[in-house]
């Protein structure tokens, strides 16, 4: 499977660059996906806040019909630290509108797999798991 960028210009979206804090990186990211095009969805992390006490959520961008019989998922802050670079990646790749997907495939961009860590500048969750180290695959 291939997603193509081919009809994508950068110089077509604005590169915001790599984000100072959590809170800049969500907003930029949420920003950058409406407007490539993406259905958006957030999911808040009730029981959590982030190192200024802001609120914390988990948020996709998806393309692509909900019906694909495949899916590809790009995560992005899993941990703290390398989140600023995955959120700047996934928003200059946003910035080139939205991507020319195969017939029945799903697009799923993550991002801030893990806020908590995001925001406290940790790689570790709440519970002190390391998410990378912890991935389910079934």
């Amino acid at each position: 499977m291939s997603v193509s960028t081919s009809n994508r210009s950068h110089a077509e979206g604005r590169v915001m660059g790599i984000p100072e804090s959590y809170v800049q990186a969500r907003s930029q990211f949420r920003a950058s996906a409406a407007g490539a095009g993406a259905e958006v969805f957030s999911y808040a992390q009730p029981d959590m806040t982030g190192l200024d006490g802001e609120d914390l959520s988990i948020d996709l961008a998806l393309f692509g019909s909900p019906k694909a019989e495949q899916a590809a998922i790009v995560f992005a802050g899993v941990h703290g630290a390398e989140a600023f670079c995955g959120s700047a990646i996934l928003q200059a790749w946003l910035a080139g509108g939205p991507p020319i997907l195969p017939d029945g495939v799903r697009l799923v961009l993550v991002h801030a797999a893990n806020p908590r860590a995001f925001s406290h500048m940790t790689r570790t969750t709440e519970n002190n798991v390391d998410l990378n180290r912890n991935f389910r695959t079934n």
